[in-house]
């Protein structure tokens, strides 16, 4: 774990072709439906949002994190780490990362929304104090819910 790098990436990299193939590449391998490159140009060009890419000591990117500020919230609007790096605490840096945002802007709650059957995801996030504060029935296309979760940290 000792071996990884947090890399964050400014809006100033928006028009970077590379960094927007590196984020639909992790997307791609992690989630189905992925975010195409015009929804990620589309967080970089929000000035709210800050996007992370977390790489290993070859620089390879293994994990990525896009989070909102909006009033006195952070939103983690989508997080995730490569099935090989998963479980090996990885995640929890990126999570230092929310933190580290959380105080840099004075937020007083970090929220976020989960499939419930991403069983790892949800209990990660119980470990690290988030509760669900409400369910989306048929959020997802399997008809899934999803978790609304929240942590107060003010």
């Amino acid at each position: 774990m000792n071996e990884t790098k947090i890399c964050r990436l400014l809006s100033s990299l928006s028009s970077s072709k590379e960094n927007i193939e590196i984020l639909c590449a992790l997307d791609k391998a992690l989630f189905n439906p992925s975010w195409n490159e015009t929804q990620w140009q589309n967080e970089f060009d929000n000035p709210s949002v800050e996007i992370y890419i977390m790489q290993n000591s070859k620089d390879e990117p293994i994990g990525f994190l896009s989070a909102s500020i909006v009033d006195k919230n952070i939103e983690i609007r989508k997080v995730g780490i490569l099935p090989e790096f998963q479980r090996k605490g990885y995640a929890s840096l990126l999570m230092n990362k929310v933190y580290e945002l959380s105080k840099n802007y004075n937020a007083e709650t970090i929220i976020l929304e989960v499939n419930e059957t991403n069983h790892p995801a949800v209990m990660f996030y119980q470990k690290n104090g988030f509760s669900v504060f409400h369910e989306r029935r048929n959020y997802y296309a399997n008809h899934q819910k999803a978790f609304c979760m929240q942590k107060n940290i003010a």
